[in-house]
């Protein structure tokens, strides 16, 4: 059975639209250990049936069998493994890598290798040997720019014999030759044939050359137009072609390798395209973690001035009718039935504190009083609330609200009208409430001024006592605990505890309480979803300078492939499947951005820490401190993923279309 047997094989080219014929029914069969010489003129198309018997093109029509089986049916990985394991290819231009030395040079085709069980090292020791085979072992390490062209000419030759193929192409191999190189590579080429048993064939259009074969093929037009067998050419014996066997051989260290060093290749454009990326990514990262920080810090200034404080009023519905009445009759906040079990049911609840508001005629001391002030019952908690805060003396404490003292605290100007310059410590005031009652208290302290837009509730005009002993001593009518002031945890979402405080008084005294929330809650809310919305803002505008770095990379991803046409080509026709190929490009892009991406963090820290050390300088009230935000962090790694896999997918997905012959043409 014939090696190869080419029946009816047509391939026309489209071009514009139509159907340009370069092959016409061509019929050809090499046995076994030939050594053919195709000939032909230039634009014959014996290069074109070169690159279909190695399996690089596809006929329009016809049919190739190999060693007795159909191959035009198979898939491009199933191609790329057979050229792999049958095929090795000499060209015109040698195509090593230029940037890698004679030893990583011939094992490139080993690198797609899937079916020798040979290791790493023991096809370095066949390298080494198919380098002293051709006549190259003293230059083992040297690039290809540093060899003349037949020494190059023959590196190839030893590249294509590394995974012992039984088939050698070589397309005019001693085309770019002098006499002397060129007889020297027809005379290696022959020995292959002879010694190793390859069927060896060359695209000529060099008489001489085609004189060494065994037989010659002529090609015109892109027809066979004739063929002789030379006289004494000795037909060598070949082996058959063996099924091969899949061995699992890891690549990712090597396609990192081969990675990095074509980002090592233009360091300069490597960081300029980098540059985008870490900018990006400081700035996602920087925007995140300030604006958290700054929200954070904003929302604690406010419940530092109390807007944290919920006010809920309850009142007893005074309209209602018999037969809406249900459950517990209300009638004011009380300390055991209410306050207790508010406390314990919500953890929410930092503080707590019932407040009894009472208007009085006046309070009086010395002959000096002030007319219309506000009489305010309250808890020792109240102040911690409220951050009312004593000037002179002392708050009372929860033993005053337990023994109902009559003792109190004045507002500022009370204080400053009342007593003036003079002490009002341990003094006694006199109150008249508008039912006429008198009672007195002795002033423990005085409260620090507060500024206020209201008249009528002014809080320097107000003199505060325990709630317990205004409960006793002020007007029956108006001195009624129908108030009560929360502090939160910090953290508490005001709107839930709102409701649920609500639900309490509704599943407890149904339609006969009337409650309102009296808060800073839509402030708070407006401000949280303000700062949100621009922190989201912010983080918007570093995600497209983010974008920005990627679309760069993803530009110079696109340069590189056009760079390396040959390369990917090479690569190809050597085995390397197009899955193997987007692969190559993707991780590069990966480590590209990953690179960019950990400095671009660390950038972003580094950044955002000095920041707010020089605001800590240039304001008083920042405090430095060191902040870390966890999700800032993961959402900066999860758009240096997205950035590298989707800067990289467009290149890649081009390297992987390349089609073989066009990469190994392209100028």
């Amino acid at each position: 059975m014939s090696r190869i047997d080419l029946s009816h094989i047509s391939l026309n080219y489209n071009l514009d639209g139509h159907a340009v014929p370069v092959l016409h029914e061509l019929d050809l069969s090499i046995e076994s250990g030939e050594m053919v010489a195709i000939l032909g003129p230039s634009g014959s198309g014996k290069s074109t049936l070169l690159y279909i018997l190695g399996c690089l093109l596809k006929p329009s029509a016809g049919s190739y069998r190999l060693g007795g089986s159909e191959i035009l049916g198979l898939s491009e990985i199933e191609l790329a493994e057979l050229r792999n394991r049958h095929f090795g290819f000499v060209f015109q231009q040698f195509h090593l890598l230029p940037r890698a030395n004679l030893v990583q040079n011939l094992l490139l085709g080993t690198r797609y290798n899937r079916w020798d069980q040979r290791s790493k090292a023991e096809f370095t020791e066949r390298a080494l040997s198919l380098l002293k085979q051709v006549g190259m072992e003293t230059h083992l390490r040297h690039r290809p720019h540093q060899l003349s062209g037949g020494q190059q000419q023959r590196v190839a030759i030893a590249r294509a014999l590394i995974n012992d193929p039984a088939l050698i192409l070589a397309d005019e191999p001693t085309g770019n030759l002098d006499s002397k190189s060129a007889k020297q590579v027809l005379d290696l080429l022959r020995s292959i044939n002879e010694n190793n048993g390859k069927t060896v064939i060359i695209i000529t259009h060099d008489q001489e050359v085609a004189r060494r074969c065994d037989r010659v093929i002529s090609v015109l037009d892109g027809k066979i137009v004739g063929g002789k067998t030379m006289v004494g050419a000795p037909l060598a014996k070949a082996p058959r072609l063996e099924p091969p066997r899949s061995v699992f051989r890891p690549r990712l260290e090597e396609d990192c390798k081969t990675a990095w060093q074509n980002i090592l290749r233009n360091k300069s454009r490597s960081f300029l395209t980098m540059l985008g990326v870490i900018i990006g990514v400081a700035a996602v990262l920087s925007t995140i973690t300030l604006g958290t920080f700054t929200r954070e810090k904003i929302l604690e200034t406010y419940e530092s001035l109390g807007v944290n404080r919920l006010v809920i009023r309850a009142y007893p519905r005074w309209n209602l009718s018999a037969t809406e009445a249900t459950g517990a009759k209300f009638e004011g906040v009380d300390e055991v039935h209410d306050v207790g079990p508010l406390r314990r049911l919500f953890s929410e609840i930092l503080l707590i504190s019932p407040v009894v508001n009472d208007w009085v005629r006046s309070v009086a001391f010395a002959g000096r009083k002030v007319d219309s002030p506000r009489v305010v019952g309250v808890n020792s908690e109240y102040f911690a609330i409220t951050n009312r805060h004593v000037i002179l003396g002392r708050p009372f404490s929860s033993f005053h609200i337990k023994n109902r003292s009559s003792v109190c605290l004045l507002g500022f100007d009370i204080a400053k009208k009342l007593f003036g310059q003079r002490s009002p410590l341990d003094q006694l005031v006199a109150i008249e409430s508008n039912n006429e009652a008198r009672y007195s208290c002795r002033v423990l302290g005085v409260l620090e001024s507060q500024k206020s837009n209201s008249e009528w509730n002014d809080p320097n005009k107000q003199l505060l006592v325990p709630e317990s002993f205004l409960l006793v001593m002020g007007d029956h009518w108006n001195a009624k605990p129908y108030e009560l002031n929360i502090k939160m945890q910090p953290g508490t979402s005001i709107e839930n505890l709102s409701e649920k405080i609500k639900q309490f008084f509704h599943i407890k005294y149904g339609r006969s309480a009337q409650v309102s929330v009296d808060s800073d809650e839509v402030l708070v809310a407006q401000m949280r979803r303000f700062l949100s919305l621009f922190t989201v803002m912010l983080t918007g505008v570093a995600l497209i300078s983010l974008a920005v770095g990627g679309i760069g990379i993803a530009n110079m991803m696109l340069v590189s492939v056009a760079e390396r046409f040959k390369e990917i080509g090479l690569r190809k026709a050597l085995g390397a499947r197009d899955d193997e190929i987007r692969n190559q490009f993707l991780i590069e892009a990966m480590i590209l951005c990953g690179l960019a991406g950990m400095i671009g963090i660390v950038t972003g820290i580094c950044g955002y820490h000095l920041v707010l050390f020089f605001a800590s300088k240039l304001f008083p009230q920042v405090k430095f401190e060191l902040v870390f935000n966890l999700s800032a962090i993961l959402l900066a790694f999860l758009c240096i993923v997205a950035v590298g896999l989707l800067s990289g997918l467009i290149p890649a997905l081009r390297a992987q279309k390349l089609q073989v012959v066009e990469a190994l043409r392209s100028e």
